[in-house]
């Protein structure tokens, strides 16, 4: 990984990106031409700065933001680990002009336009938890994460009936191939290796300001695995996000994953969702844990990428090729 610096009340440069507060991460500069003839087979969609921060650390060879001529969005160009240690996965990353399901279509659909070779999309940031005291192996809990293995409930598309509310479609399926590396990690974490949480530490030397900001510095987050909510809605209710849960069967809930399944899907290609909890959806709701919150699904994203074979584009159907041992 390249020197990165994270700056505080620093000069600024084109090579920095902002992350909030007066805070700059600095990335390398892009070579020329390296947008042009760039290959990933990832792209990674954040909606916030944190998130796309988060990313941005735990990148190899991370470059600085550039752009595709007839698009407005920002991408960075990066690699993250495979199982086969010579041939990293290609990957870029963007960061979402607003919040909410239509932005994440519209940035997932530029994505895949200016990056012909993505196959997989994957959504990387916060959401709303669903705690669950009394129920501790569904307890979702803020600094936790959640990865929507049994997909996305699209809770707001429904036909209204005199009888009740039904839903108007099922929502398409996550990632065949991502959904097997995540309950391979779940079964490595059952024996006790949690290959996420080093990632974790990696990610807090280099942006501290993103430390678990409770007196638990040392507790370390479950992982939690089901269907996350998306909609349009930001919530600030905990009855609601109750009655949604209880409805729908939620672990999370959030507004972008509806657009990235959406749009991923309607152009043939293969979509995931990673959440780090950074509140409840209820009334008091801060911006307290965004920092940790992104750190902690980008430290996941790594780690599962990290399980996954090198892949050969195929116009949304991914391909495994050569083998590897597993590290």
């Amino acid at each position: 990984m390249r020197d990165q610096t994270f700056t505080i009340n620093g000069q600024v440069n084109a090579n920095m990106v902002s992350i909030g507060n007066g805070n700059y991460l600095a990335l390398p500069a892009a070579s020329p031409g390296s947008m042009a003839h760039a290959q990933p087979v990832f792209g990674i969609v954040t909606a916030l700065p944190e998130e796309f921060a988060a990313v941005s650390v735990l990148l190899d060879d991370a470059q600085s933001p550039s752009t595709i001529s007839g698009d407005r969005a920002q991408y960075v160009l990066g690699t993250l680990p495979s199982r086969d240690a010579q041939r990293p996965h290609e990957m870029v990353l963007t960061l979402l002009g607003d919040t909410g399901n239509t932005a994440a279509a519209e940035s997932c659909a530029n994505l895949i336009r200016s990056f012909p070779s993505v196959d997989t999309v994957i959504m990387c940031g916060i959401a709303c938890g669903v705690p669950a005291p009394d129920r501790p192996e569904r307890h979702v809990r803020v600094g936790d994460i959640a990865v929507a293995t049994w997909g996305i409930a699209d809770y707001d598309h429904v036909v209204e009936r005199d009888d009740g509310r039904q839903p108007r479609q099922p929502f398409p399926l996550p990632s065949p191939l991502l959904v097997r590396l995540a309950r391979y990690l779940e079964a490595l974490e059952i024996r006790g290796e949690r290959p996420w949480e080093p990632q974790i530490d990696r990610a807090l030397t280099i942006i501290p300001a993103f430390a678990r900001p409770d007196s638990f510095p040392a507790e370390r987050p479950w992982v939690r695995h089901g269907l996350i909510g998306s909609a349009d809605r930001s919530l600030r209710s905990a009855r609601i996000r109750d009655e949604l849960a209880a409805t729908h069967q939620l672990i999370a809930i959030e507004m972008e994953g509806k657009g990235i399944g959406s749009a991923g899907f309607a152009s043939g290609l293969e979509w995931f969702v990673v959440r780090g909890i950074s509140d409840y959806g209820d009334a008091d709701t801060t911006r307290l844990w965004r920092g940790y919150a992104s750190v902690v699904a980008a430290a996941y994203v790594r780690a599962l990428l990290a399980e996954c074979q090198p892949l050969t584009p195929r116009g949304g159907h991914p391909q495994a090729t050569g083998s590897a041992q597993r590290r």
